[in-house]
């Protein structure tokens, strides 16, 4: 888990069901927020039933992607609400879901005036979601939280490193013989 603190603002991009969600709005209380992100229909309406359940107040759910720019993506979706993804390869079926850029969302928007932490759990579009915060990114400096599957682990990378972050691992997980992740947590260096 992450070391959030009273008073933080963290953004959940891929939030599901709310695992970390929850967790950290526990944990900043009630001066801190969550922002959490959820594309999918259905896990959007258990991520919300999830958030009453718990009586929490400092979190603000929204039933959009983060992306590059704002757009209406489509998702390709599997079997369970847990299986989707803009990657055409993996599932037949699709839906249409809103998009936003974080940068607009957070800074315009929302108004946020500051951003200690995002979580970034989107299956194989880390890349695309990283292109959209990076204002944010230079303002507030967050700490990133992320998954990311090996074909992208080189440019997420170097993305990164031109916004002065360093990829510190924290585990890999190896889901087929051919697809693995990584989990990292990102830190500014400069």
């Amino acid at each position: 888990m992450v070391s959030t603190e009273e008073q933080d603002v963290f953004v959940d991009i891929g939030s599901h069901i709310g695992k970390y969600a929850i967790a950290v709005a526990n944990t900043v209380g009630k001066e801190g927020l969550v922002i959490a992100l959820e594309p999918h229909p259905e896990t959007f309406k258990v991520l919300q039933k999830n958030i009453k359940l718990n009586h929490l107040e400092n979190v603000v759910a929204l039933n959009l992607a983060a992306w590059k720019d704002s757009a209406t993506l489509k998702f390709y979706i599997g079997s369970t609400p847990s299986e989707f993804s803009v990657n055409r390869s993996l599932f037949d079926k699709s839906i249409n879901v809103q998009a936003k850029r974080i940068d607009e969302l957070l800074l315009r928007e929302l108004k946020l005036r500051r951003v200690d932490w995002i979580k970034i759990d989107v299956e194989k579009a880390e890349l695309e979601v990283l292109q959209g915060p990076t204002e944010t990114l230079a303002t507030f400096k967050p700490k990133l939280l992320m998954e990311v599957w090996g074909n992208n682990i080189k440019r997420v990378k170097s993305l990164l490193k031109t916004c002065g972050y360093d990829m510190i691992l924290i585990s890999n997980v190896f889901t087929s013989k051919a697809e693995w992740c990584v989990y990292f947590l990102c830190v500014q260096t400069l």
